[in-house]
């Protein structure tokens, strides 16, 4: 066995174990390797053979990190948190419906429940800082006046 050919057999074999442990993005996977010290060019190579055997799939990731964090954080939020982990704009494209309006507006209502305002007894300037906590949070103006609109035709 070349000394070439070494290096490259531990890559692979790093990368199977990293994407054993959880399931990463394209970019996590080539930081991880490089910060466990493998050469750039063994690293390219590594992560294009693990997309090539359907290792990684940044599409996937992202569909399934959208399901699993649309009950906890606002779409935007979402989507910057995948930007953030490398998922490139035009996946993040093809994304934008998979939250749909009804969770983000559970979502809204079960933050300001949990935050403990009543919209409708609340002041003007609880109503302001609960809009700027909300906003804060990723939720656009619309999204929280109709969560709001939707709260006071329930009582």
């Amino acid at each position: 066995m070349s000394q070439q050919q070494d290096p490259l057999r531990k890559a692979r074999a790093r990368a199977l174990y990293l994407l054993g442990d959880m399931a990463r993005t394209e970019k996590q996977l080539r930081e991880k390797l490089q910060k466990n010290g493998y050469p750039q060019d063994i690293v390219l190579q590594v992560v294009g053979e693990m997309k090539d055997y359907g290792y990684i799939d940044d599409l996937q990731y992202a569909k399934d990190y959208m399901i699993s964090q649309s009950g906890k954080k606002s779409r935007q939020a979402i989507l910057f948190s995948l930007q953030q982990k490398g998922v490139s704009r035009e996946i993040l494209g093809q994304l934008e419906d998979c939250v749909s309006l009804e969770d983000q507006q559970q979502l809204i209502r079960k933050l300001i429940q949990k935050r403990g305002t009543d919209p409708r007894a609340a002041s003007r300037e609880e109503l302001q800082k609960l809009f700027r906590y909300l906003l804060g949070k990723g939720f656009s103006y619309e999204e929280i006046r109709k969560a709001l609109d939707l709260m006071e035709e329930d009582f």
